[in-house]
């Protein structure tokens, strides 16, 4: 920055450069070419010393100058009227800034991608720029529901192509590998679809990338997605610089090679958005519903992770059931491990795991209509049944833990709400179930299956980790939708037979609440009878003799560490009088750092007296924002402590409910009773999922038997319409 003396005989003209690239020009005139003069109070003592000002230009050349007498007063007041026009200067450049047209660009990256491999031919639809050239768009917009009234429109929209099928993958810091492996299974989706429905219907397709976060990404994805033509580095820095981007917005019409030589999969429409700040898989989810699908309007939505691999046609059942039935809203697949290792315990109970919740749960939930969570990993929603209208709707709820301020979660109210949104997933379940004047249902889908790799260096401790967020926002979600079935029966349009089957359901799943609530001591209570049967009424000599090498062992342990410590005790003397010379203090060394001592506190005093001079203008300004600064974190330390406490208290009362029912099981309850009752429950409630599932089971045969009898009667209706449309082409 040039700072200018005043002159009558030369005006000058300087460029300030002021945060947020605002540029602003100052006009100051001078008037004589005097010396000033500086008064400085010190010790109480008047002192008066010229001073001769300068000015430093942009090349770092100092240049003295001389300039009038002024005093500090005049000095602050011209440099507060300095900050006060640079201030203006930098709101109307914000202003500017704001009305800054959209950075797009539009480059032959996918022409280049293509043609970089020299092992493969050129793809069969390259004469139109759409499938040449790539789309950036610097998206400035911080709230996604904006992205449309901001001016931004995706190159879909543009193109005219009316959108069916929206997918998103989803992805944080992956490797390569697993998005090739998803838009492989994506691609021959595709194909699938095209083969159904006609060549073309891949213009009715898009796939949405979202990548959460700039700095965490892999660097191998972006490499990969470099070859595909749907990223590039240099244009993305040099269109968004200056411009404080959300997210970084990468168009492309993508034609993958198949594994044979000279084939190609239909072409793929694929939106790449690359967020820059790093915000969740859920915040993620926001700018694809908010921003994209409001602009877009799919009729459909399907969810993929990144690394789960669709089969060839996963995705098409999953719309065939929808397009089938127009009542279901959402639909969920099979996710499978792909190569599991039965060997491996962990691996093995996930796998596990995952059949059990397919086969049983989701095929009893299917029967009911009701599924309780959708798996992000492999779902599909109809657009029309979670959209938000007029600020309400399924995703409302979905996005609440993004849109509710911190506060508001953390009241007395709220507490159980903030913790059931940890599973959103569930929470949208519901909601779409009893939305207002709606009687949307959910299904399962069994042939749509998208596999997945379970990761082979995780442990016991890992897994416990990635469930207990599951856990916990699946049990108060659980709670939310059994408090809140009223409005199952007050609020939607379902029938009164359906409602009655969803009445059925509720009772069903409070049961099972309870019976998780109880589930440690149940857990304890099963051990400790069996172990009592088979211990102490047949041997309890076997029980006694046990206890007794229980207490020698425990024994010899301490015996043989008193024993160690007094073999290897040892006493060590230390003379500590030579250390005490190195603590003297020489005659000459007190007055000398006394001088130094009080030349430091004059020195100090000088610039805190500058400082507090200088700071004046801005101290209200600085007291205000330290006083907004301590509220908002005296407001964040009190909503977590509101959930400290609240999670402490659900923690006792859970330990204090199972030690009550410990307690009372094994002072009033006898050993043979307790375990009937137990093979009671378990066989009930295993006896509801088996009949839930044959009645799936059921239904889908009878599904297809409606379909193959559907068939038939057209292949018939069209071979009795045969000879009459021969005889009159005849005559014709």
């Amino acid at each position: 920055m040039q700072l200018l003396t005043p002159s009558k005989q030369v005006t000058k003209t300087t460029t300030c450069i002021c945060p947020a690239h605002v540029k602003t020009k100052l006009l100051v005139r001078s008037k004589s070419s005097q010396k000033s003069t500086t008064t400085v109070m010190l010790g109480g003592q008047r002192t008066a010393e010229k001073t001769t000002m300068s000015y430093v230009t942009f090349n770092g050349d100092l240049t003295p100058r001389a300039k009038q007498q002024l005093t500090t007063t005049e000095l602050i007041k011209r440099a507060e009227k300095l900050d006060y026009y640079l201030q203006l200067a930098y709101g109307y450049a914000k202003q500017i800034e704001d009305m800054a047209p959209i950075a797009t660009v539009s480059s032959p990256l996918v022409q280049h991608a293509w043609e970089c491999r020299r092992h493969v031919v050129p793809p069969p639809f390259r004469a139109s720029p759409e499938f040449t050239h790539m789309q950036y768009t610097a998206v400035r917009t911080q709230d996604p529901i904006n992205f449309s009234r901001d001016g931004y429109v995706l190159r879909v929209k543009e193109c005219g192509n009316d959108v069916k099928v929206f997918v998103t993958i989803t992805m944080y810091n992956e490797p390569a590998s697993q998005l090739e492996s998803t838009l492989v299974g994506l691609a021959k989706g595709i194909a699938y679809m095209c083969e159904q429905h006609g060549y073309d219907y891949w213009q009715h397709v898009v796939i949405s990338i979202v990548a959460d976060g700039r700095s965490k990404i892999n660097p191998s994805m972006l490499t990969y997605l470099s070859t595909l033509g749907c990223f590039d580095k240099p244009t993305m820095v040099q269109m968004s610089m200056g411009i404080a981007a959300e997210v970084h917005l990468f168009e492309a019409t993508v034609q993958m090679p198949t594994a044979t030589d000279g084939l190609f999969y239909p072409p793929m429409q694929v939106i790449f958005a690359l967020k820059e700040a790093n915000n969740g898989k859920l915040h993620s989810h926001l700018w694809f519903f908010n921003a994209f699908c409001e602009q877009l309007a799919p009729k459909y939505t399907v969810l993929v992770d990144v690394g789960t691999i669709p089969a060839e046609t996963s995705v098409y059942r999953l719309i065939r059931s929808m397009e089938r039935n127009a009542q279901i809203g959402g639909v969920a697949g099979e996710i499978a491990v792909d190569r599991p290792q039965f060997f491996n315990p962990v691996i093995a109970a996930q796998h596990f795991e995952y059949k059990i919740a397919n086969i049983m749960d989701a095929s009893l939930q299917s029967v009911f209509g009701f599924i309780g969570v959708l798996p992000g990993a492999f779902s599909a929603y109809r657009y029309q049944a979670i959209r938000a209208i007029d600020g309400e709707g399924p995703l409302v709820e979905y996005f609440k833990s993004l849109t509710a301020s911190k506060k508001e979660l953390g009241c007395v109210c709220w507490l159980f709400v903030g913790n059931m949104y940890l599973a959103e997933d569930r929470i949208l379940c519901f909601e779409i179930l009893a939305r207002r004047d709606c009687n949307w249902t959910m299904h399962y889908v069994k042939d749509a299956i998208a596999s997945t790799d379970v990761p082979e260096v995780i442990t016991l401790v890992d897994l416990i980790k990635q469930r207990r967020r599951w856990l916990n926002g699946s049990f108060f979600a659980g709670l939310f939708a059994i408090w809140n079935f009223g409005r199952v029966w007050r609020d939607t349009s379902h029938s009164v037979a359906r409602k009655c089957i969803f009445t059925l359901q509720f009772t069903y799943m409070a049961v099972l609440n309870v019976l998780n609530w109880f589930l440690l001591s149940n857990l304890f209570l099963a051990f400790y009878y069996i172990l009592s049967l088979a211990l102490f009424y047949r041997s309890p000599v076997l029980l006694r003799v046990t206890l007794t090498m229980y207490f020698v062992l425990v024994g010899s342990l301490i015996a043989t560490a008193i024993s160690l410590f007094a073999l290897t005790g040892q006493v060590h003397f230390m003379d500590i009088r030579p250390d005490l010379v190195s603590c003297s203090v020489a005659d000459w060394e007190l007055p000398a750092g006394a001088v130094s001592s009080i030349g430091l506190v004059f020195l100090s005093a000088i610039k805190h007296m500058v400082a507090l001079q200088l700071n004046t203008a801005n101290l209200d300004v600085t007291m205000e924002a330290d006083k907004q600064k301590q509220s908002v974190a005296a407001e964040h330390e009190d909503v977590d402590s509101s959930f400290r406490v609240f999670r402490s208290v659900l923690l006792l009362t859970w330990l204090l409910s199972n030690g009550a029912w410990l307690y009372m099981a094994t002072s009033f309850i006898s050993c043979s009773c307790y375990l009937k009752y137990l093979s009671f429950t378990v066989a009930v409630v295993n006896i509801i999922r088996f009949f839930g599932a044959i009645v799936f089971l059921a239904f889908r045969i009878m599904r297809g038997a409606t379909q193959c009898a559907a068939k038939v009667c057209y292949l018939t209706a069209a071979a009795d319409c045969l000879p009459r449309f021969r005889q009159d082409t005849s005559n014709v």
